[in-house]
């Protein structure tokens, strides 16, 4: 598997599970696989197999691509210092010490939107961590597909830093209805309703759950024709539209049955700050759409994706990782005591200090070549504080930045600029302006909640309000609020699809009306009337890329183009390409990291699903294995450890005594 260095192995070091677990070399593991299809080819030959079986333990052994590069490339070039890019250098480097990375961030400061603000409360003059991006890190623990939350807890028992665990917290949408009462018809009253709905009459008779029972009744008829094979999943060039694939199972709010599509409309606000009429169902609910689709799946079963059984497989032989799945399992989410700026600096503090990687920040990528003679990539940029320019090449380069910033820097023609990924050129990313608001004394809020998203018929361009002084874990009064300000701390996220029509300039200079924006949702729609002690608002630029209907199809040709003109040299990674979010960014580091790190031409498998280009998933048929759900507990299922579980905490105390604590730093108070 992974490659140990010595300089990483002070980071592990008490974790020696983990550490033993990455000594095995490349090589090593190429002869066992080589050895492994030989038996295989003579089971064949005497007809003694599973077909079914073989083919998914021929899968499960391999993660790679067919490739044109004969041997691991020595020097990698990482376009973007987010969280993409920072987990592959970092997967990278750990496997590839004599292999030289170079990071180009174009900003002051690595990390991209995970970017925590530190304020002081004047009156304790304690700190108030504030998120300019992401606020927690969501597992993935109602799932049985976790490979996601694998590769996390690998590189944070890795890195040594350590999360608190909060339970799940109560999640509202807000509905709204104009006050007949009004002749201008203002949206005046508003309701708070709890998701999923509680099975009270007074609660599913509300206007907003208008077509449950429809909803429920039409979802039963598709399980049954799934079932019976009656209907099978659209294709990639078959996509539709969320609103479009609830509409044709006769749900949508054309058939007077609204619900499902207030709710999925209300998600996509605060996932995507995306639109349900432009967005790919097929992206959106993603595995999940395909797993609905899934014929004679027996009850002890679950359909899991063979490319996440494999990393669960991969990183499931470490103990520790195992167990750190399961201590995920106690809650729904991951927080920082000191914010999510805890987990960047841990990554930054490993790889500034290795002699393989170099970081330039202000470091704006200007242009991408591929140069044919020698086989290698030019990557050319400037500074942003000199202005001076370079030019460096590299046997491979992994872009993570958006894929529309990516297709303007890679001319096929400098002088006409026809970009070489024509297909990535038109592709759209939302801009969110991220309100907090903090209290200095604890608001007697109507509800205990964590989330309220609004429903379509609130008007107006806020997507979201998350109270993450409410969020709530076994260790949180000690680990978290012990070390910030008392008081209740609450962020509004404003824009979204709604602004999408303005420009870079113009949403800064409506920052400030942002800002009056969200005050105003809070006293009309939440009764949250009394003045903020701190207000903290961003601008986050282009920050969540939308999948609009047919992506998969695109980023099949987005494949295709990469092959075409880079010649498996230029691959990509992120959010622009693969789902959004911290965790699937992470895993997307991990994915391109080992493939670089394990596959060549000589041995790279049939099956792919990162390959040479980073979208190899997008031109082969997903793969599915039946696993059992004894299976699926190995890997830490949540039914086996919750929060109900006496010994629980009991069990996981060597984990929460390395919970990390805030950075002592030297603060000034907000001004």
């Amino acid at each position: 598997m992974a490659r140990s260095s010595p300089s990483f192995s002070t980071v592990r070091s008490s974790f020696p599970a983990l550490a033993s677990s990455k000594a095995s070399e490349a090589e090593r593991r190429r002869q066992e696989e080589r050895k492994l299809e030989e038996e295989e080819e003579e089971e064949i030959e005497d007809d003694e197999y599973d077909e079914d079986e073989d083919r998914h333990s021929y899968m499960d052994r391999h993660y790679g691509q067919l490739s044109e590069l004969s041997e691991t490339p020595k020097t990698i070039g990482i376009l973007g210092g987010g969280i993409t890019g920072l987990s592959t250098a970092y997967y990278l480097a750990r496997e590839n010490p004599d292999m030289k990375i170079t990071i180009f961030e174009a900003s002051d400061r690595l990390g991209g939107w995970m970017n925590t603000h530190t304020a002081i409360d004047p009156g304790t003059e304690m700190p108030v961590y504030i998120e300019n991006g992401p606020k927690t890190l969501r597992s993935l623990t109602s799932t049985p597909t976790r490979a996601d939350d694998y590769v996390l807890a690998d590189m944070l028992i890795s890195l040594g830093v350590h999360p608190c665990v909060t339970y799940p917290g109560a999640k509202f949408v807000l509905d709204a209805r104009p006050n007949e009462s009004q002749e201008d018809g203002e949206y005046q009253i508003s309701h708070l309703l709890r998701i999923p709905p509680p099975l009270l009459m007074k609660q599913l008779l509300h206007p907003a759950w208008k077509g449950w029972a429809k909803s429920v009744l039409a979802f039963w008829i598709l399980m049954l024709k799934v079932r019976f094979g009656l209907v099978k999943p659209p294709t990639a060039s078959e996509d539709m539209t969320v609103a479009e694939w609830l509409r044709s199972l006769g749900i949508g709010k054309e058939h007077n049955a609204p619900m499902l599509e207030s709710m999925l409309s209300a998600m996509a606000h605060g996932i995507y700050g995306g639109d349900i009429e432009k967005l790919s169902v097929q992206s959106f609910l993603s595995t999940r759409f395909f797993q609905l689709y899934r014929q004679n799946q027996p009850n002890e079963s679950r359909m899991v994706p063979v490319q996440d059984l494999q990393i669960m497989q991969e990183l499931g032989d470490d103990q520790a990782v195992v167990d750190y799945i399961k201590y995920m399992g106690l809650g729904e989410s991951l927080v920082f005591p000191g914010g999510m700026q805890t987990l960047i600096g841990a990554l930054e503090n490993v790889l500034k200090t290795q002699p393989n990687i170099t970081i330039l920040k202000n470091e704006k990528t200007t242009l991408l070549e591929f140069d044919e003679e020698n086989d290698n990539m030019k990557v050319k940029s400037a500074s942003q504080t000199t202005g001076t320019t370079m030019e460096r090449t590299f046997d491979k380069v992994v872009s993570t930045i958006f894929s529309s910033q990516l297709a303007s820097i890679v001319p096929c023609d400098e002088k006409s600029g026809i970009s070489c990924l024509p297909t990535l050129q038109g592709q759209k990313a939302v801009s969110v302006l991220n309100v907090c608001f903090y209290f200095d004394q604890k608001l007697d809020l109507p509800h205990d909640y964590t989330g309220v998203l609004p429903l379509p018929s609130v008007k107006g361009p806020v997507l979201g309000v998350f109270v993450n002084s409410n969020l709530q874990g076994p260790n949180t009064e000690t680990h978290i609020r012990a070390h910030e300000a008392p008081g209740t701390k609450l962020s509004v996220l404003v824009g979204g699809h709604h602004w999408e029509r303005f420009s870079r300039q113009e949403l800064d200079a409506m920052q400030a009306m942002g800002e009056d924006k969200a005050r105003q949702f809070l006293r009309n729609f939440l009764s949250i009337s009394e003045t903020p002690t701190i207000t903290h608002s961003f601008v986050a630029h282009e920050c969540i890329p939308q999948h609009y209907k047919g992506h998969r199809a695109t980023m099949a040709d987005a494949h295709w183009d990469l092959m075409e003109n880079f010649k498996g040299r230029l691959a990509v990674a992120g959010g622009s390409y693969t789902a959004i979010g911290v965790l699937p960014s992470i895993r997307a580091g991990y994915c391109i990291a080992q493939q670089i790190t394990n596959f060549s031409e000589v041995d790279a498998p049939e099956y792919d699903y990162t390959g040479l280009t980073g979208l190899a998933q997008f031109v082969r048929e997903e793969q599915f294995a039946d696993v059992e759900d004894e299976t699926l507990a190995k890997f830490g299922k949540k039914t086996q450890y919750t929060v109900q579980d006496p010994d629980a905490l009991e069990r996981f105390k060597h984990l929460v005594s390395k919970i990390s604590s805030p950075p002592v730093t030297k603060q000034s108070k907000e001004e």
